[in-house]
């Protein structure tokens, strides 16, 4: 299909389309659709225009582009649209080549300088034994919002696929949006690849998990500046008994992680698991850090739940920047309970780590949150190397162990290391008495000053391991 406007032309039955610059418009339960339920591929849907407009006026019956495998052998669609000004997906508008069979699902690739995804679906996913298929995007400006959706997920026995968003000048994920290559199944998640000048998620997921015994996936973002915000996450989890992913955030410009949404789920990005396998990998890469008002970087192992017999490994956070700043609320959080390996906090900022609490009192009992800003690390190795270290306002730098579980280690090499109104580093055994566990080593390489100083709320500040 090609929207020639003004110009006619020839439109060949193979081959590339030709340079389109009308208008293509499917509305309210109108399609375009190939299918197959025999043996053969499904065949291709190709089009070309200057607009292209999928609107379903919230229709539930499913306005836009199919590529339907309902049975045989042969493989999902490939769905090709290009629009040389703009593109939008609104109001339950579906582009979908999905798999129902053995035969793995299409591809889907979307083309144009302006990109809509809103209340809306793309799906090359799998419900079957066949694999999820592929989603390209690109484009100058992608913008995903109010509830609209990417998949490429695998929800029998098939394997989750990929997505990709390549978008020169920005891609927002908005209000619900949600990018998911997900597995519920023995199959291993796909992978989510974002590569924009700026990416924003608010409000919105990031999905790269596994809820069966499949492994999770991978997400990797890399722009000039990257910002999560109102509760946006990435999560490459495994929460039933495959290995967790990983996470990879590597910016030119800046890196920010803040808020919570309505609901008070925080911005965060997190790889976990239970039962038997590691907990995954967060790797952040960029010139400046900030992670501020309740945002999170965790990594999280909990070896006994499902019968597990603690062989679960925390997990990993690496952060390589100039300047990490943590301040109200802001959290990197590794922690292993009941774990078989020990995961690690590990920083490396050129100018300057900071971390600005919210001024709390005294902590509050063990076993809770102990810490609300910061840097936590249970069963956890935390290394920080920077020349100039700052906590204050009862931020902290801390490892515990529960019980019997294997204390961390805390190694920080710095020029200058200043605890002020009740900001503290500690290493610290909790357990019913207190007694049980054994505290964490804490070792400070300091080539021109240590300084503690000032209390807040009742608290002074400390460096201090003990049970």
């Amino acid at each position: 299909v090609a929207a020639m406007g003004l110009s006619a032309g020839e439109v060949p039955l193979s081959g590339s389309l030709p340079m389109g610059t009308g208008s293509l418009t499917i509305l309210d339960s109108g399609r375009v659709s190939v299918s197959t339920s025999v043996s053969n591929r499904t065949g291709s849907i190709k089009a070309q225009a200057g607009d292209v407009l999928v609107d379903g006026l919230g229709n539930p019956t499913g306005t836009g582009f199919y590529g339907v495998t309902g049975g045989g052998t042969g493989n999902g669609a490939q769905i090709e649209i290009n629009a040389a000004s703009s593109f939008a997906l609104l109001n339950a508008g579906v582009i979908s080549a999905a798999t129902q069979t053995a035969a793995n699902a299409g591809a889907i690739s979307i083309a144009s300088p302006r990109l809509t995804i809103d209340n809306s679906l793309v799906s090359v996913a799998s419900y079957n034994l066949g694999a999820a298929g592929t989603v390209n995007i690109t484009g100058g400006k992608m913008a995903l919002a109010h509830g609209g959706q990417i998949w490429a997920n695998a929800r029998d026995r098939g394997a989750a696929g990929s997505i990709t968003v390549t978008a020169a000048d920005s891609a927002d994920i908005s209000s619900g949006g949600y990018i998911s290559a997900a597995t519920a199944t023995a199959a291993k998640a796909g992978s989510v690849v974002i590569d924009s000048s700026r990416v924003t998620l608010d409000n919105s997921v990031i999905d790269a998990s596994s809820s069966g015994t499949g492994n999770a996936g991978t997400v990797n973002i890399t722009g000039s500046r990257i910002a999560f915000t109102g509760g946006g996450q990435i999560g490459a989890s495994a929460y039933d008994r495959g290995v967790a992913g990983s996470v990879s955030l590597a910016a030119a410009e800046s890196i920010e992680i803040s808020g919570r949404d309505i609901d008070g789920n925080r911005s965060a990005v997190f790889v976990s698991t239970s039962g038997k396998a590691p907990a995954g990998s967060v790797d952040l890469n960029a010139p400046k850090i900030t992670i501020r008002d309740d945002g999170l970087i965790s990594g999280y192992a909990y070896g006994s739940t499902l019968g597990g017999t603690g062989t679960a490994t925390a997990g990993h956070v690496q952060v390589r920047t100039t300047d990490l700043l943590l301040e109200n609320g802001g959290k990197i959080s590794v922690e292993g309970y009941d774990a078989g390996g020990q995961g690690s906090v590990t920083v490396e900022a050129a100018n300057s780590v900071r971390i600005r609490g919210k001024g709390e009192g005294p902590d509050p009992s063990p076993g809770s949150d102990t810490v609300s800003t910061g840097i936590l690390g249970h069963g956890t190795d935390i290394r920080i190397s920077t020349p100039e270290i700052l906590v204050s306002e009862s931020g902290a730098i801390r490892s515990e162990s529960w019980w019997q579980d294997v204390p961390g280690r805390i190694d920080i090499t710095t020029q200058r290391l200043t605890l002020e109104s009740g900001g503290h580093i500690s290493g610290n055994a909790l357990g019913h008495s207190l007694t049980s566990g054994i505290g964490a080593p804490i070792v400070i390489r300091a080539s021109e000053f240590v300084r503690v100083e000032g209390s807040r709320n009742g608290r002074g500040s400390t460096i201090a391991s003990g049970t």
